[in-house]
């Protein structure tokens, strides 16, 4: 199994509790279009443009989901999967205490230089080679 960068934990980042911060009707009639601009003043078109052909309201859905969590201990199941286990960070996203937590429960880390937490975006080469070292 490999995920990257995925939320194991209830809580969301900081992405995700700033748009759950607002009602839905806030975030679909004003936040969307803000974070949309916000993305690309702080350089970040990539995630503009992915935010931008995104629904609003499935955006807030999901960041809501994420903040709020679920019946479900995601890292618990995560850990006592039978399978062997990559988790990959962006390098832009260190330092994370999961890089020594997770090792301890025998899960490999793996690494994307050159990106953040939307590796995909920021180094698809670099993620996709990160994966097939994982799979490997």
């Amino acid at each position: 199994m490999v995920l990257s960068e995925a939320n194991l934990d209830t809580g969301g980042g900081q992405f995700s509790r700033d748009i759950a911060s607002v009602s839905e009707e806030v975030y679909i009639r004003e936040k969307h279009q803000q974070t949309i601009e916000h993305s690309i003043a702080s350089g970040n078109a990539e995630w503009a443009a992915t935010l931008r052909l995104s629904d609003p309201r499935s955006v807030y859905h999901g960041a809501k989901s994420l903040v709020e969590g679920s019946t479900y201990n995601w890292r618990q199941l995560f850990y006592q999967h039978a399978s062997s286990k990559s988790f990959i960070f962006g390098e832009r996203s260190l330092p994370n205490p999961d890089t020594e937590v997770l090792p301890e429960q025998g899960v490999r880390i793996d690494l994307v230089r050159k990106a953040g937490h939307s590796m995909g975006l920021e180094n698809p080469e670099g993620l996709a080679a990160a994966i097939g070292k994982a799979l490997t």
